[in-house]
């Protein structure tokens, strides 16, 4: 006759929602495992919740607690503000998972009585298995009274008794020993099956297959694919922000400064265009075109005055003083600013061709 227990440890516990989809709602469980997402096969089915995975949460009884174990790829699970894969809660515990937070409750059951039978030539022990202890309540030669302080009786030690241990023993080695060889010949199996897919993806011309994390065999041709749908959607995004920034009135005041630029860009009125440029990026410096002719408008600014000094500097040598006076006139014109060191060079060649120009009367 062997030992084997006929009732064993229930724990009841609820699970209140404190915020999100259907706030205010509670469930009552008394099972291992109860899980939590926006697929219909959970035991609690948050389906509006956007950022909730379809099978996101498991609560798991284990050793009389409750175990908050993250079971999405994707999406992460919050206790108590901090990140978790998996963690003992208590009743003051917060879950959250996307937008929904939960609550925990515990109820604590009453004992629960585990009957066991040893084998010995008097009568059977009854226990009474406690979470804590075992108090022998039944005996064959003594009686009890309840304020007894009480302590397990230990088995009659006789020739029986460890001959019975003795098989037990070996009964668990046998078991162990199968559980071995069978947790192997699943390791080969799997071995096998991914080396098959492997191949059958190489022949197929998919590229060099990779394994992630999770097991899952991906080929370079999926991470190509992968790849080439986050960059379109990363255009997308920005498709959407620059629409909804071409609603603002800074863009509006930055696109007409920008046209006024364009205008003058395009009649080579270069140092009107820098201006209106300029006054469309200090409205929208996201600006793009304004900021693209911006620096061509500046380019070419730049190269008329060097074009005009070059041009003065030729008619200085040909001692045609008039065109000279003329040329570097024109750079002072453009240039406006004093402090510059072709504005003082042109300034001070065009008073001397125009020294040049009266002593020639």
């Amino acid at each position: 006759m062997t030992a084997a227990p006929i009732l064993a440890r229930t724990l009841k516990y609820t699970v209140t929602i404190s915020r999100g989809e259907n706030s205010g709602k509670v469930y009552s469980f008394e099972k291992s495992v109860v899980t939590i997402g926006r697929g219909s096969e959970n035991d609690i089915v948050l389906s509006e919740d956007v950022k909730v995975s379809r099978s996101h949460l498991a609560l798991k009884i284990s050793h009389g607690q409750v175990l908050a174990k993250n079971i999405s790829e994707k999406n992460f699970v919050l206790i108590d503000g901090d990140k978790y894969d998996e963690k003992a809660i208590d009743e003051k515990a917060q879950i959250q998972l996307g937008g929904t937070i939960l609550q925990l409750k515990i109820d604590v059951p009453p004992p629960a009585v585990v009957l066991s039978a040893a084998p010995s030539a008097s009568p059977a022990n009854l226990r009474l298995a406690s979470a804590s202890d075992a108090i022998p309540m039944l005996g064959n030669s003594a009686t009890t009274s309840p304020s007894t302080d009480f302590r397990p009786m230990p088995p009659p030690l006789n020739k029986n008794s460890f001959s019975y241990a003795t098989d037990t023993q070996k009964s668990d080695s046998r078991v162990t020993f199968y559980g071995i060889i069978l947790i192997l010949g699943a390791c080969a199996a799997w071995f096998v099956m991914r080396t098959n897919a492997t191949s059958s993806s190489s022949a197929q011309g998919d590229g060099v297959p990779l394994i992630s994390k999770n097991g899952v065999v991906r080929t370079e041709a999926d991470v190509m694919r992968k790849i080439e749908e986050s960059a379109n959607k990363v255009l997308e995004l920005r498709k959407q922000q620059e629409n909804s920034a071409q609603n603002t009135v800074q863009y509006q005041a930055a696109q007409e400064h920008y046209i006024k630029g364009f205008r003058d860009y395009r009649q080579k009125q270069y140092a009107r265009a820098i201006q209106s440029f300029q006054a469309a990026l200090s409205f929208y410096p996201q600006h793009e075109l304004a900021r693209k002719y911006y620096v061509q408008a500046q380019r070419k600014f730049d190269e008329s005055i060097d074009q005009s000094m070059s041009l003065g500097r030729k008619y200085y040598k040909k001692q045609n003083f008039q065109m000279c006076q003329s040329s570097f006139a024109q750079v002072m014109i453009m240039l406006k600013d004093t402090s510059k060191p072709k504005y003082r060079e042109a300034k001070q060649m065009y008073d001397e061709c125009s020294l040049r120009l009266e002593g020639r009367y």
